[in-house]
């Protein structure tokens, strides 16, 4: 076989290998592992002796014996619960993994976690036929942790062909690739991205980004910056990830089960909390902070996450913080929050969930009694956000803005008066508070915000929208965006032949030249769009959602439609607006009109048959129905609110994976729409369509940039020629420049 510039297995791994030996962890030979157990059962016995030898001795066991019945206990325990809490042998604990001791005041656990041994093999075999071969796996005390599948670009594959390794060529019944019994996690990687999986199960197998992101800013999308001076651009897996101090941090404090499934955070959610930790610990006063992550960031997780490290944070030998209170806008968000941070430590006491049945008070006394995490609805927070700075307890306060659904403006009142109350000259010494939302607005800013270089505030933690879209979890609203005035030159403009085989033309051009009342002449194009468009998509299952401009016009549309479908198409629409409302001389409310409560019209909605919702300000922020297709915008929308409202059809749908999108917009025009979500996401987009022509002139200007010169080509063409073990250094930087 023909030498590569940079092969994987000579190369990269190698030098892989040197870069791991940099942070302590030692290489050993394959021949040590033991298939049958996915371990290396002689550095788990030296791990048990050097920690544990009273106990061990009390049992009075064999090393083989000692061997089997942990891996009994495995076996029925599940991997991940003995790494986290230990194994049971004759009513003696034996620890698998010692975590860090956090208080000051425990000499003996300090002295055990030093003991912690991370270790690496190359080409380990998982079988017994030796055909499932790994090309490294990483042990935290001997068992295995995590695999890593690399390919070389230039050996013409990338991380797409590791992860097809995985799906294809590996045995999910074999104990290293077990997920329930086996290594933690598995990383397909190459010299530019890295994917990860906790669950291989053949083709149904699900990887996910596993980068830091590519740009700066609102720019940040998927990938990872070009690190000149590392041998590739995923250098954080070996120098950040899997390192002693952060896997044993993962295996106590992140990773946890799910009904079978191993969660493990995304490489923006590990990040988030160790960043927040890191600078709690290095600033002595208790600063706010705001963390802009997009829809699909997976923020409920990370408010998780984030709370328990609050939770559990010591500094100076003192707890940090008494008290953390996660403040939501929903009760369903506050049994999922529960839920999730349960799923990390369950521990009675621990957290407290305040719903319906709690009064203020409850929260005024779970602060009082130092509970460790609170979790709270908006409401009784904002009862006791006054007295809350007279407290001595010493509280980080969690918002999470952007769950702000059907009481959106009180979410906005409270952080506008925050902004006003815990400013910095006003803020209390003893709070911290921590701001979540995807789309800032300038008091959110204020508050939270931290000043950069420039003097502009700036969140202290990024996931943009646009590293969430290209990572492929949420849709591009912006794809199929369409103003009312572009719908009406295409339909008007298109020839009689073209309208004549179009029937959904045919109509929206009728009713665009004969029906002169507006709001019949709107209802009818959203019901024939819909119809002819979108009712089709997701096997008949998509939903549009109407958004009106006011509570009277949100009647008025909503009953326009009724008539002009009644005997045309079966909808099922509904309707959404708070409180009552008199249009002429009758009163109004939500859930009259609808015949059920407001509390349950997400779950009608729901339904099948419920394809339309009008709605007047609410479920323009903070509704996720990930069958909700198409919008129709009949309401002046510009900035923070354009981009809420707008992306309330971003979320994908697991059922449909190849869910689209459409935004049939009536009032706004397109560059201001554009504009609004600049600062979130920027794009480029062909307005016009493009021709042969536009393409010649594109190639002049890319000839313009000098991308390619005939020296440098001659340069690399002759490192080629003469491979050798510099030839990645010596041509990377040319390569580098023209991408």
């Amino acid at each position: 076989m023909s030498r590569t510039i940079y092969d994987e297995k000579r190369q990269y791994q190698a030098d892989i290998i040197k870069e791991f030996a940099k942070n302590g962890v030692v290489e050993r030979s394959a021949k040590y592992y033991d298939k049958n157990l996915a371990m290396d059962k002689e550095i788990l016995l030296e791990f048990l002796k050097s920690t544990q030898e009273k106990e061990l001795n009390s049992l009075g066991l064999k090393d083989d014996e000692i061997i089997s019945k942990i891996n009994d206990y495995i076996i029925k325990n599940g991997i991940l619960e003995c790494l986290k809490n230990g194994v049971m042998i004759n009513n003696t604990n034996l620890e698998l993994v010692y975590n860090k001791e956090s208080s000051g005041f425990n000499a003996d656990l300090a002295q055990k976690y030093e003991k912690n041994k991370i270790t690496i093999m190359q080409e380990v075999n998982a079988d017994n036929e030796n055909k499932e071969r790994v090309d490294l796996v990483v042990f935290v005390n001997g068992v295995a942790f995590a695999c890593m599948e690399l390919k070389s670009n230039y050996s013409g594959q990338d991380y797409k062909d590791a992860i097809k390794q995985y799906k294809e060529d590996r045995n999910p019944q074999n104990r290293l690739f077990d997920n329930r019994l086996g290594a933690i996690v598995f990383f397909a990687l190459d010299l530019y991205e890295c994917y990860m999986t906790t669950k291989l199960e053949k083709s149904k197998t699900k990887f996910l980004a596993f980068n830091k992101g590519k740009g700066s800013g609102s720019e940040t999308g998927a990938g990872n910056d070009e690190a000149e001076d590392k041998i590739s651009n995923v250098w954080y897996l070996w120098e950040e990830v899997l390192v002693k101090d952060n896997i044993i941090d993962l295996i106590k404090n992140f990773i946890f089960d799910d009904k079978g499934v191993m969660i493990f955070p995304r490489y923006h959610q590990m990040d988030l909390v160790h960043k927040v930790k890191s600078d709690i610990l290095k600033n002595s006063e208790y600063k706010n902070y705001l963390i802009q992550h997009s829809a699909g960031s997976g923020k409920t997780k990370s408010i998780a996450w984030l709370a328990y490290m609050l939770a559990s944070l010591y500094k100076n030998g003192s707890v940090r913080y008494e008290s953390v209170i996660i403040v939501t806008d929903r009760i369903v968000v506050d049994r999922q929050l529960q839920n999730e941070i349960n799923k990390i430590k369950h521990q009675e006491g621990f957290i407290k969930a305040l719903g319906d049945e709690n009064s203020s008070k409850d929260l005024k006394d779970a602060i009082k009694n130092s509970v460790k995490i609170i979790i709270s609805t908006i409401q009784k927070f904002s009862y006791i956000k006054d007295e809350l700075k007279n407290f001595d307890t010493k509280c980080a306060v969690i918002i999470d803005e952007a769950h702000s659904s059907t009481s959106g403006s009180n979410m906005e009142a409270l952080i506008d008066t925050l902004s006003a109350e815990f400013s910095a000259e006003n803020k209390p010494k003893n709070i911290s508070l921590f701001g979540f939302t995807a789309t800032p607005k300038k008091s959110t800013l204020q508050i939270f915000g931290k000043k950069d270089i420039n003097g502009f505030y700036a969140p202290f933690h990024l996931y943009s929208m646009k590293q969430a879209i290209e990572e492929g979890y949420i849709l591009n609203v912006l794809d199929n965006y369409t103003t009312y005035n572009t719908l009406y030159n295409i339909v008007l403009k298109s020839s009689d032949k073209e309208v004549e085989q179009n029937q959904a033309k045919r109509k929206i051009r009728d009713i665009i030249k004969h029906n002169t009342d507006i709001i019949k002449s709107r209802v009818a194009v959203i019901a024939e769009h819909f119809a002819s468009s979108g009712s089709a998509l997701l096997g008949s299952k998509a939903k549009a959602m109407v958004v009106c401009e006011d509570i009277e016009s949100v009647i008025r549309y909503y009953y326009a439609f009724c008539e002009y479908c009644a005997g045309r198409y079966d909808f099922k629409p509904l309707i959404a607006f708070s409180g009552q409302k008199e249009v002429d001389g009758a009163e109004f409310s939500e859930s009259e009109i609808n015949g059920i409560s407001e509390a349950s019209l997400p779950s009608e909605f729901n339904k099948d048959e419920r394809r339309v919702l009008f709605v007047a300000n609410k479920y323009q922020t903070g509704f996720d129905q990930n069958k909700l297709c198409i919008m129709y915008v009949i309401k002046a929308l510009s900035g923070i609110t354009a981009v809420q409202t707008l992306s309330r059809l971003n979320r994908i749908c697991p059922e449909f994976p190849h869910k689209t999108t459409f935004v049939l917009d009536f009032v706004n025009k397109f560059d201001d729409i554009i504009g609004s979500f600049k600062p979130y996401y920027t794009q480029t987009i062909l307005k016009d369509g493009i021709d042969m022509a536009d393409l010649l002139d594109i190639d002049a200007k890319i000839d313009g940039y000098n991308i390619l010169m005939p020296l440098e080509e001659k340069m690399v063409a002759a490192a080629i020629i003469n491979i050798d073990d510099n030839t990645q250094k010596m041509i990377r930087p040319y390569f580098t420049k023209a991408i």
